[in-house]
């Protein structure tokens, strides 16, 4: 009866490692498709959802990244980062906040987040099925998130969507609708000035 479970243990030890394996291999393929273009531009959908209190929530946005630099707006606010600088412009109150960028990396970038994915995560395959594949990324230390779903298009090698989970019971989704790739995007679109804004309130958080 023990050898039968030892036998029964080796042989799905062995099931979960091949699955994080290709999970691993998966994610890192996809990331350097991702870090070998110039620029991407990126329409989705963002889904707040929280069952427990009744919050379904979705809007539409867009992403431009060139490099560490992005440009994210999404309803009213606009999220702007060149890298050094994030600037959070709040359109309905005519405000803007002004981080170091390095204190901010929960935001939707998929290139920064393939890039740095391995050293925050541990990756489980879920399933596959219809050339999509479920991926579970568990953080390795503490963080906003305990978990983060990412399914990709096997046929594309392309991220579809990306879900993320908190301890509160809430569910964050940024489902790509579109994914365009070496347009031509001025640095210029990844600095915000204030003075185009008259009476614009600034809080800067440096």
């Amino acid at each position: 009866m023990k050898r039968i479970f030892l036998i029964s243990l080796i042989i799905m030890t062995s099931t979960a490692f091949s699955q994080d394996k290709k999970a691993t291999a998966l994610l890192n393929e996809v990331a350097a498709k991702i870090q070998s273009y110039e620029n991407i531009k990126i329409d989705f959908e963002y889904k707040m959802i929280n069952k427990l209190q009744g919050i379904n929530e979705s809007m539409d946005g867009v992403l431009f990244s060139k490099g560490i630099k992005y440009k994210l707006n999404v309803a009213e606010q606009q999220v702007i980062s060149n890298g050094k600088t994030m600037w959070t412009f709040l359109e309905s109150v005519n405000e803007v906040q002004i981080n170091d960028a390095n204190d901010n990396e929960e935001g939707f970038n998929p290139r920064t987040f393939m890039q740095s994915w391995q050293n925050k995560f541990k990756a489980r395959l879920i399933s596959e099925k219809d050339n999509l594949a479920l991926i579970e990324l568990l953080p390795k230390e503490a963080s906003a998130y305990n978990k983060v779903h990412v399914k990709i298009d096997k046929s594309k090698m392309q991220l579809q969507s990306l879900s993320m989970f908190d301890a509160n019971g809430s569910e964050f989704v940024y489902l790509i609708r579109k994914f365009i790739t070496s347009q031509s995007i001025a640095d210029s679109e990844f600095t915000f000035d204030p003075k185009q804004y008259p009476g614009i309130e600034i809080i800067d958080l440096r």
